[in-house]
């Protein structure tokens, strides 16, 4: 009776070392070559991004109010009004940039003169119903889903 439990002990344990060593292939260090491409030709790199130029002010006063209007739902009156101020706000920003001359607290201080003018201005503009939905703070966004090597480890945890 020593012997049968013995045996099927030992038998479980090989089998499940057995499995173990199967089920860690070796992976690849090139991706497979695409279908059709010669097998000897390494897969295409990424091309680098050319860096973008950046916005002018009217760009930018263009893309805020847009995505006022479609979060306030702004009227064709309201449209214009809201630009402007942005407008504004935007040169403002660029002439306190070069008043700062590299002060962050100096810069600071005029973002705030600045951002309060502009909110105070939208303020007039809005209806109080999009001025709620306007002041509201802005919503959290949603957690990234983990890749699958990012998981913590228990024993990690633990020390």
């Amino acid at each position: 009776m020593k012997k049968v439990i013995l045996n099927v002990a030992l038998a479980a344990v090989m089998m499940f070392t057995a499995a173990g060593v199967f089920a860690q292939e070796a992976k690849p260090a090139t991706p497979p070559p695409a279908p059709g491409a010669p097998a000897n030709q390494a897969a295409p790199q990424a091309q680098p991004q050319p860096p973008r130029k950046p916005l002018t002010a009217e760009e930018r006063a263009d893309r805020t109010t847009m995505g006022l209007t479609k979060r306030l739902s702004l009227t064709p009156e309201q449209t214009p009004k809201i630009k402007e101020l942005f407008l504004t706000s935007i040169k403002q920003e660029e002439a306190d940039r070069k008043t700062a001359a590299g002060d962050k607290d100096k810069f600071r201080e005029l973002s705030k003169v600045r951002d309060d003018a502009r909110k105070a201005g939208i303020k007039k503009v809005l209806t109080p119903e999009q001025w709620t939905k306007f002041d509201a703070p802005p919503a959290q966004p949603a957690p990234k889903p983990a890749a699958p090597g990012d998981a913590p480890k228990k024993a990690e945890e633990k020390k």
